[in-house]
């Protein structure tokens, strides 16, 4: 459990308890107003954690509908407290837009402690106060942390200049680590979210190419920790949706457990991995946030695994990990379409180097990477434009030679080669005969044929005769 307030537990009036990572990105709206003296803080989110929780004379428990934990512990939870015969207060924070089928079956057990006046239930509307819309040509990226996302942004950031496409880049992570391939950007926060305006002069000032067709736009968090007000954000991205072709924005985990109705604008979400499979239990609690703040993830979510090193990752194990829920009754879901489009970059040294290279000189060039790796940045471009694209599985001509070489080495390829060596003489023997037996008849003609063809069947129906009556005889005279 951790715990957030590190006041003495004997003094404490109250007690906050958070049930997960959702909720407790509620709390310190929730606290703000509270005494901090006499407060404690702390996460539940597992059964053994339950036993640590302090004494107090009051408790809050903030419960978010998209809480992952909080099926597993909620009634071991209230059979530790109701006990203690306090006040319990809880605030459940869901989406009243939801359809029916979705509500969390524990909202019974809740209403029904409530009922017999166990606790006290509130219920407090998350959804945005106004309905978000989908735009055609906005973009996320978001995963793990240190999977690459901010480098294939920026290398993608490459094809929409060399088409002549207006391209906005908004970055909405913790680090900002946009900034270090493009150092010229402007900084957006809670301020000046809700006053933003685009003018024409503002519009040239962030210009970063002097051939005006790529702009960042940063989210600055230090200047506000719980991230951008959902409703000013979409605002702005209508705005600027008007003025470029597309928006690409780069997120992290963070944005979307505190923000995830912002996702709502985007018509393809790309969801990045490496070829760590300790990231697979992050990546679908993603999921499962975009599910439950009633994303359809289906339609927009595409897959990109990048710095993949070869033979040594099973994707479908890791897809059949990744992308499937269990729903109650032992029913399993896909959390996306098992026929969307999938991005595998494997790793390659020469890009990694070409990579760090643009790093310290804040460029975004792709000119020096690898060919396997500017063809997946190219149908990733063709993917986001609509544009019809094939897999294209060549490598570098370094690399064919590499494995040729290594394939030589290998005693089992030798022998399958020398077997193929084989297998080809007799081929071509046997070709070689058939068309020496195909220019014997050509030469012969038909009508030279037919008496030497009567004449061969004939011998050998009498030689058949004969064989026959030699064996009778000698059976006779036996």
């Amino acid at each position: 459990m951790e715990n957030v307030s590190n006041k003495n537990a004997s003094k404490m009036q109250h007690c906050i308890i958070s049930t997960g990572s959702s909720s407790a990105a509620y709390i310190d709206h929730y606290t703000s107003n509270k005494d901090e003296e006499s407060t404690f803080i702390c996460n539940c989110s597992d059964k053994d954690e339950i036993c640590k929780i302090i004494p107090a004379k009051h408790y809050d428990i903030i419960i978010n509908y998209s809480d992952e934990s909080v099926n597993d512990i909620i009634y071991d939870l209230f059979s530790f407290l109701i006990p203690h015969d306090v006040p319990i207060r809880v605030l459940f924070i869901m989406d009243k837009s939801m359809p029916g089928g979705n509500t969390p079956k524990h909202v019974a057990f809740l209403e029904k402690l409530e009922k017999h006046k166990f606790i006290t239930l509130e219920f407090i509307d998350n959804s945005p106060a106004e309905p978000v819309l989908q735009e055609d040509n906005i973009i996320y990226f978001v995963g793990p942390g240190n999977t690459g996302k901010t480098s294939i942004i920026a290398s993608l950031s490459e094809s929409f200049r060399q088409n002549s496409q207006k391209l906005a880049l908004i970055d909405i992570t913790r680090k900002n680590k946009l900034i270090n391939y493009f150092p010229k950007h402007s900084f957006l926060n809670t301020s000046n979210l809700k006053d933003f305006s685009i003018s024409r002069d503002f519009y040239r000032s962030v210009n970063i190419y002097t051939d005006g067709l790529v702009d960042l736009y940063v989210y600055d968090y230090e200047y506000d920790n719980k991230g951008p007000e959902v409703i000013y954000f979409c605002e702005i991205l209508r705005k600027l949706s008007e003025l470029y072709d597309y928006i690409i924005v780069n997120a992290d985990e963070s944005s979307l457990i505190c923000t995830p109705y912002i996702y709502k604008t985007a018509s393809k979400i790309f969801i990045v991995h490496d070829f760590m499979p300790n990231k697979i239990k992050t990546t679908k609690k993603l999921l499962l946030k975009m599910i439950s703040a009633g994303i359809d993830t289906q339609k927009t979510v595409s897959l990109i695994y990048n710095k993949t090193l070869r033979d040594t990752i099973d994707i479908a194990r890791i897809e059949e990990k990744l992308l499937f829920i269990r729903l109650p009754g032992k029913k399993i879901m896909p959390t996306v379409n098992l026929n969307c489009s999938t991005f595998e970059i494997p790793y390659e040294q020469k890009t990694m180097a070409a990579i760090i290279k643009n790093l310290s000189e804040s460029t975004t060039g792709i000119e020096n990477t690898s060919k396997k790796y500017r063809t997946n940045i190219c149908n990733i471009y063709k993917y986001i434009n609509d544009i019809p694209y094939t897999d294209n599985d060549e490598m570098e001509i370094s690399q064919f030679v590499k494995e040729k070489l290594q394939k030589l080495t290998d005693r089992k390829h030798i022998a399958e080669g020398m077997r193929n060596l084989k297998d080809s003489r007799i081929a071509v023997k046997s070709a070689s005969l058939l068309n020496a037996g195909k220019a014997k008849l050509t030469g012969a003609g038909i009508k030279d044929l037919q008496p030497r063809i009567i004449k061969c069947c004939n011998t050998l129906c009498s030689s058949i005769v004969k064989n026959k009556y030699f064996k009778l005889k000698s059976k006779k005279q036996q």
